[in-house]
Protein backbone atom coordinates (compact mmCIF):
# COMPACT_ATOMS: atom_id res chain seq x y z
CA UNK A 1 0.00 0.00 0.00
CA UNK A 2 1.37 3.47 -0.66
CA UNK A 3 2.29 6.04 1.62
CA UNK A 4 0.18 9.23 0.96
CA UNK A 5 1.73 12.20 1.47
CA UNK A 6 -0.41 15.47 1.63
CA UNK A 7 0.84 19.29 1.71
CA UNK A 8 -1.86 21.41 2.84
CA UNK A 9 -1.97 25.27 2.27
CA UNK A 10 -5.12 27.39 2.68
CA UNK A 11 -6.54 27.83 -1.02
CA UNK A 12 -5.20 24.59 -2.31
CA UNK A 13 -4.01 26.84 -5.25
CA UNK A 14 -0.31 27.69 -5.00
CA UNK A 15 2.00 26.98 -2.44
CA UNK A 16 0.89 23.39 -1.53
CA UNK A 17 0.48 22.35 -5.24
CA UNK A 18 3.92 23.42 -6.44
CA UNK A 19 5.05 21.17 -3.29
CA UNK A 20 3.17 18.31 -4.53
CA UNK A 21 3.88 18.81 -7.90
CA UNK A 22 7.54 18.59 -7.77
CA UNK A 23 8.10 15.67 -4.86
CA UNK A 24 6.28 13.62 -7.75
CA UNK A 25 8.81 14.77 -10.43
CA UNK A 26 11.58 13.62 -7.69
CA UNK A 27 9.43 10.60 -6.71
CA UNK A 28 9.82 10.03 -10.50
CA UNK A 29 13.12 10.87 -11.16
CA UNK A 30 14.48 8.36 -8.40
CA UNK A 31 12.40 5.64 -9.08
CA UNK A 32 10.20 5.80 -5.75
CA UNK A 33 6.24 6.34 -7.26
CA UNK A 34 5.41 2.51 -6.58
CA UNK A 35 5.99 3.81 -2.77
CA UNK A 36 4.06 7.36 -2.07
CA UNK A 37 1.02 9.17 -3.14
CA UNK A 38 1.53 12.64 -2.99
CA UNK A 39 -1.76 14.95 -3.02
CA UNK A 40 -2.49 18.93 -1.99
CA UNK A 41 -5.32 20.21 -0.48
CA UNK A 42 -6.62 23.21 1.54
CA UNK A 43 -7.96 24.28 4.32
CA UNK A 44 -10.58 26.35 2.92
CA UNK A 45 -14.38 26.79 4.10
CA UNK A 46 -15.33 28.32 0.90
CA UNK A 47 -14.61 27.03 -2.55
CA UNK A 48 -11.96 29.12 -4.30
CA UNK A 49 -13.27 30.86 -7.49
CA UNK A 50 -10.87 28.78 -9.62
CA UNK A 51 -9.24 25.57 -9.74
CA UNK A 52 -5.76 26.15 -10.55
CA UNK A 53 -3.14 29.31 -9.91
CA UNK A 54 -3.22 29.35 -13.97
CA UNK A 55 -6.58 31.23 -13.78
CA UNK A 56 -4.94 33.69 -10.99
CA UNK A 57 -4.26 37.09 -12.35
CA UNK A 58 -1.83 38.68 -11.26
CA UNK A 59 -0.59 35.47 -9.41
CA UNK A 60 -0.20 33.59 -12.60
CA UNK A 61 2.29 35.89 -14.11
CA UNK A 62 4.47 36.76 -11.21
CA UNK A 63 4.64 33.08 -10.36
CA UNK A 64 4.94 31.48 -13.80
CA UNK A 65 8.66 32.81 -14.70
CA UNK A 66 10.07 31.20 -11.79
CA UNK A 67 8.23 27.87 -11.94
CA UNK A 68 9.60 27.14 -15.49
CA UNK A 69 12.98 28.56 -14.44
CA UNK A 70 12.86 25.93 -11.68
CA UNK A 71 11.38 23.33 -13.95
CA UNK A 72 8.10 22.61 -12.12
CA UNK A 73 5.72 20.75 -14.32
CA UNK A 74 3.74 23.80 -15.97
CA UNK A 75 0.86 21.21 -17.10
CA UNK A 76 0.89 19.05 -14.23
CA UNK A 77 -0.10 22.60 -12.91
CA UNK A 78 -2.69 23.70 -14.94
CA UNK A 79 -4.44 20.57 -14.74
CA UNK A 80 -4.22 20.54 -10.77
CA UNK A 81 -7.80 21.42 -9.33
CA UNK A 82 -8.31 22.82 -6.04
CA UNK A 83 -9.87 20.56 -3.29
CA UNK A 84 -10.40 20.97 0.49
CA UNK A 85 -8.85 18.49 3.43
CA UNK A 86 -10.94 16.12 4.63
CA UNK A 87 -11.67 13.14 7.23
CA UNK A 88 -11.22 10.91 4.87
CA UNK A 89 -7.60 12.26 3.85
CA UNK A 90 -6.53 12.60 7.02
CA UNK A 91 -7.49 9.16 8.08
CA UNK A 92 -5.24 7.66 4.68
CA UNK A 93 -2.96 9.82 5.23
CA UNK A 94 0.62 8.84 6.28
CA UNK A 95 1.82 12.15 6.28
CA UNK A 96 0.29 15.48 6.69
CA UNK A 97 2.52 18.85 5.56
CA UNK A 98 1.47 22.49 6.55
CA UNK A 99 2.82 24.82 4.41
CA UNK A 100 2.55 27.74 7.29
CA UNK A 101 1.88 28.34 10.89
CA UNK A 102 -1.51 29.72 10.17
CA UNK A 103 -2.22 26.72 8.39
CA UNK A 104 -0.69 24.19 11.01
CA UNK A 105 -3.27 25.55 13.35
CA UNK A 106 -6.32 25.57 10.90
CA UNK A 107 -5.82 21.92 10.89
CA UNK A 108 -5.46 20.87 14.62
CA UNK A 109 -8.64 23.33 14.81
CA UNK A 110 -10.26 20.91 11.97
CA UNK A 111 -8.97 17.51 13.08
CA UNK A 112 -7.98 17.42 16.94
CA UNK A 113 -7.81 13.36 16.54
CA UNK A 114 -4.73 13.74 14.30
CA UNK A 115 -1.94 15.93 15.64
CA UNK A 116 1.06 12.89 15.32
CA UNK A 117 0.59 12.84 11.29
CA UNK A 118 0.93 16.78 11.48
CA UNK A 119 4.26 18.51 10.32
CA UNK A 120 5.24 21.69 9.73
CA UNK A 121 6.74 22.29 5.71
CA UNK A 122 9.70 24.81 7.79
CA UNK A 123 10.71 21.67 9.83
CA UNK A 124 11.97 20.15 6.64
CA UNK A 125 14.64 23.13 6.13
CA UNK A 126 15.07 23.50 10.07
CA UNK A 127 13.42 26.06 10.97
CA UNK A 128 14.77 28.43 7.92
CA UNK A 129 11.78 29.65 5.86
CA UNK A 130 8.84 31.16 6.24
CA UNK A 131 5.74 30.51 3.08
CA UNK A 132 4.00 33.42 2.74
CA UNK A 133 0.72 33.61 0.54
CA UNK A 134 1.39 35.41 -2.49
CA UNK A 135 -2.70 35.59 -3.00
CA UNK A 136 -3.08 39.05 -4.71
CA UNK A 137 0.86 39.69 -5.40
CA UNK A 138 2.06 40.77 -8.56
CA UNK A 139 5.91 40.86 -7.10
CA UNK A 140 7.84 38.72 -9.31
CA UNK A 141 10.37 38.39 -6.57
CA UNK A 142 8.10 37.55 -4.14
CA UNK A 143 6.25 34.72 -5.91
CA UNK A 144 10.13 33.86 -7.14
CA UNK A 145 10.94 33.12 -3.47
CA UNK A 146 8.23 31.52 -2.63
CA UNK A 147 8.49 28.96 -5.22
CA UNK A 148 12.43 28.71 -5.02
CA UNK A 149 12.05 27.78 -1.25
CA UNK A 150 9.47 25.35 -1.82
CA UNK A 151 11.49 23.67 -4.67
CA UNK A 152 14.90 23.69 -2.93
CA UNK A 153 13.64 22.64 0.35
CA UNK A 154 12.60 19.49 -1.23
CA UNK A 155 15.41 19.40 -3.58
CA UNK A 156 17.16 19.02 -0.44
CA UNK A 157 15.56 17.79 2.01
CA UNK A 158 12.94 15.18 0.18
CA UNK A 159 14.69 12.00 2.06
CA UNK A 160 14.52 13.14 5.09
CA UNK A 161 10.93 13.80 4.37
CA UNK A 162 10.27 10.32 3.26
CA UNK A 163 12.19 8.67 6.47
CA UNK A 164 9.99 10.39 8.54
CA UNK A 165 6.93 7.91 6.76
Amino acid sequence: MKKLIVFVCHGSIHRSVVAEIYLKQLLVANGLTENFEVISRGTQKEPPRHKSITQYEPEWSASEPSLRELQVDIPQLSAHESCPLTSNIMNRASIVIAMTTTVMDEIRELFLTHPAKLIFFNTLADGKIDLVDCYGSDDLSLHARVNTEIVMTLRQHYKKLLQML
